[in-house]
């Protein structure tokens, strides 16, 4: 039941009338003391911050993109050598000196009667958790990625380390924001969640700090056509009408990989390219065999009222063989023709032109939506320490947004890390239905609502 009242907690954050986003918090907030600040957002939620220089962050990050809540009651009591914040909620106190530890900084709050005591480096047994990439590879509750902890816990706390969290920098540009890294240095950002047993309040505080888990279109939750299988577009005509003869209503029609050249691909030994990935595995130039007219076959999709999604693994860039080649090169400013372009999504440069040459013509033509089928290197060979899932997820739901600004932004790919709930929706991965794994998929689709994630595809 509590589960259950965790996900709708999730879905109501959803429907909630939109916040405007402030990273900066509000001055009366905020308490500094010398290489520490301190900002009250909630009773219950304190952001904490030491570097070693001095200088804190007021940009958004990629999880926290609103820290201006309105100011909660609290007091503030400074020493020499103590400083203690006191709400309604919790006592903070932290001695002055130095890098926050289990020596100088604790939270404490009570829990059903009892006296809870939090300092840095605790470990959170009881954290119901949240959620993970991806379930590839997974059977049953035997996952090859582990589940990462969420918001909610029976110990009535939990902690979100930031510190090494990418910035979201205002650049003027139509993303209005890019990501950059953290200013070099030893610093720490922690955010202390210390709710009790209160986890809609928890959850709905996390939504006004981490932004709102928006609704996905209608059309997402009715029924979807996916299968890894080489099909034609007169094969396609010939599943949806017996489909549809058979009264199923379905509504979204996801063409796996071969819409596009393969050149070859092979289950084994097939030849790699430069970024040591299986050669055809990226493409973005339609199969002509298996479809002559692209056009005609979404004109076609549209005439029948489904939403079409292609499937893209985006790893090896853009290559010369691909149709796209001169178009993306001359757009991005290509020097060296006939060399392959890699992927490079967190550069806003290789982005536009990405986006402009290479995906808008196809959406024109009637793409509804990307399945980002990312299944590569998880972090940026550019960015250090950026997941590109994330990124992918962060630019690919913008883009959305700017194409079509009537209509709700979507996208289908992996979790990317805290912060993901604002781009649904995720997929789980390639796996098994062995019995396992479907007793599973109930409990791991209650638990990423802990992170204000309420919407997976499985």
């Amino acid at each position: 039941m509590k589960r259950f009242l965790a996900l709708l907690t999730a879905l109501t954050c959803t429907l909630s009338p939109a916040i405007a986003d402030n990273p900066k918090a509000d001055a009366k907030a905020v308490v500094t003391s010398g290489n520490a600040r301190f900002t009250v957002l909630t009773p219950q939620l304190i952001r904490m911050e030491w570097s070693a220089d001095g200088q804190f962050e007021d940009r958004a990050t990629l999880t926290f993109v609103n820290r201006e809540t309105p100011v909660p009651e609290f007091k503030v009591r400074e020493s020499k050598s103590k400083l203690t914040i006191t709400t309604p909620a919790l006592t903070l106190t932290y001695l002055k000196n130095g890098k926050f530890s289990d020596k100088n900084l604790k939270a404490v709050f009570t829990l059903n009667g009892r006296e809870v005591v939090w300092t840095p480096g605790m470990e959170n047994p009881q954290n119901l958790l949240g959620t993970t990439r991806t379930l590839d590879g997974a059977d049953g509750s035997k996952l090859k990625e582990p589940m990462e902890q969420g918001i909610l816990s029976r110990a009535g706390w939990s902690l979100i380390d930031d510190s090494q969290r990418h910035v979201l920098t205002p650049d003027g540009s139509e993303w209005e924001e890019w990501v950059e890294a953290r200013p070099e240095g030893d610093r720490q950002d922690l955010y202390l969640f210390a709710y009790g047993h209160d986890y809609k309040q928890a959850l709905a505080d996390y939504a006004l700090v981490a932004g709102r888990a928006p609704m996905p279109p209608k059309y997402t939750l009715g029924y979807w056509w996916s299968r890894y299988w080489q099909y034609s577009d007169n094969e396609f005509v010939d599943l949806v009408n017996k489909l549809k003869s058979m009264d199923v209503p379905i509504d979204v029609l996801i063409v796996d990989m071969d819409w596009h050249e393969t050149w070859g691909l092979r289950k084994s030994n097939s030849p790699k390219d430069e970024y040591g990935q299986r050669i055809g595995w990226t493409g973005y130039t339609w199969q002509k065999e298996l479809f002559p007219s692209p056009a005609n076959f979404l004109k076609w999709t549209e005439n029948e009222e489904l939403k079409v999604a292609l499937n893209l693994h985006p790893a090896s860039g853009i290559q010369p063989y691909e149709a796209v080649y001169d178009d993306f090169t001359k757009e991005y400013g290509w020097s060296e023709k006939g060399k392959s372009v890699p992927f490079k999504i967190d550069e806003r440069k290789w982005a536009d032109a990405y986006f402009k040459t290479v995906l808008e013509p196809m959406e024109r033509n009637g793409v509804d939506f990307w399945w980002l089928d990312w299944q590569q290197w998880k972090e940026s060979k550019y960015t250090p320490g950026l997941s590109n899932t994330f990124w992918l997820n962060h630019t690919f739901f913008n883009h959305a947004e700017r194409q079509n600004p009537g209509l709700r932004p979507f996208i289908y790919h992996r979790w990317g890390g805290l912060g993901s709930h604002r781009y649904p929706l995720a997929f789980s991965g390639d796996t098994y239905a062995t019995w396992p794994m479907l007793a599973y998929l109930p409990y791991f689709t209650a638990t990423a609502s802990n992170v204000n994630y309420g919407w997976w595809g499985h």
